[in-house]
């Protein structure tokens, strides 16, 4: 009996039972969010050091001054819609660039407006709290608004890392050689307002919408934004466009000397992803419609199946504007947009 209850205590010490997995609730709009989307934004959290803000009465506390900024709650059906949209694109960037420009936190919300301002802000980098603030009442249905929500991840987050970088968001002396000699900017991204401003465009030599010809900031934030939404059709556009090859060449200098990961294998991973075109239909500009499709860069089998493919890892059928929800995915659990199958890498 001795050797049976020492036996039995023996099989405890060395496999206790597992401890019960603390439930936190959350009564604000992150407990009503989905399980798989609640423990999407708690993985980027971790992963990234950042907090992430949905409920009004919790959004940070800001000093006084002319950058503090103002908003309302999102409904929680931009949130279920938009915030999957954002993991997936957020996730194209490494942790060691996001941790190098020290955010601390993002806010998801609406209706953002700077003191002192009557126009609301489809998103606003907040370079002097460390934040990042991002509207989500848009369509659900209109490829053309998620493909801009998409668009305004990658180009707000390059104005922050522009400033974190030396402090100069408004002025780049090297990047503006780069446009043709007569070009002059204009008065600002805050004036350039207008349904075609964000609009991918071959018609402006040099440029690859009209909102980047509004300022030098916004016009690297724009290829920023680019490059990462595809940058396999960027890298097309610029063959017809010396001017715009040199700021995609430029842009990938920029990056690369701030945060080494960001480097050409970086794009290399990027090109050979199944990304969105930079434009959906019935915003086509000359270009997209002369190139309907675009060809691969290398072989690439899309099948249900999981069929191997070339570069191998992971194969899934491919949706024509965006990629798939993240949170359709949920049950799996995230892994980096690196790994995690949309088309092939």
């Amino acid at each position: 009996m001795f050797l049976v209850a020492l036996l039995l205590w023996f099989a405890q010490v060395a496999h206790p039972p597992a401890l019960p997995v603390p439930v936190f609730e959350d009564t604000g709009l992150r407990g009503k969010l989905s399980p798989g989307l609640q423990k999407q934004l708690a993985d980027l959290e971790r992963d990234y050091d950042v907090i992430i803000y949905l409920d009004r009465d919790k959004f940070p506390k800001q000093r006084t001054g002319s950058y503090n900024i103002r908003g309302d709650q999102a409904r929680l059906s931009d949130l279920q819609h938009f915030l999957p949209i954002f993991v997936e694109e957020w996730r194209l960037l490494p942790t060691k660039l996001v941790k190098k420009t020290e955010l601390k936190y993002i806010v998801f919300g609406t209706s953002f407006k700077l003191m002192n301002e009557l126009m609301v802000r489809q998103a606003i980098p907040d370079y002097h709290h460390e934040g990042m603030y991002y509207d989500v009442h848009f369509s659900h249905t209109d490829p053309h608004a998620q493909l801009y929500f998409r668009s305004i991840v990658h180009h707000e987050f390059y104005h922050y890392i522009d400033f974190v970088d030396d402090g100069l968001v408004y002025e780049d002396k090297d990047w503006k050689k780069l446009n043709p000699q007569e070009f002059k900017y204009g008065s600002g991204g805050k004036n350039a307002r207008g349904a075609d401003m964000g609009l991918v465009t071959n018609g402006i030599r040099g440029f690859i919408s009209k909102y980047g010809t509004s300022g030098v900031e916004e016009d690297k934030a724009e290829i920023f934004r680019c490059m990462m939404l595809n940058m396999r059709e960027m890298e097309m556009r610029a063959d017809d466009d010396p001017v715009l090859k040199s700021k995609i060449t430029r842009m990938k200098e920029l990056m690369v000397k701030y945060s080494p990961e960001i480097d050409e294998a970086f794009w290399t991973k990027l090109r050979d992803m199944d990304q969105p075109r930079l434009t959906t239909p019935g915003y086509d500009d000359a270009w997209a419609k002369a190139h309907q499709s675009l060809p691969s860069r290398s072989t690439v089998t899309v099948v249900d199946s999981g069929t191997p493919c070339t570069p191998p890892t992971y194969c899934e059928p491919v949706r024509s504007y965006g990629r798939p929800s993240l949170y359709d995915l949920s049950k799996a659990g995230y892994r980096s947009a690196f790994s995690y199958g949309r088309g092939c890498r």
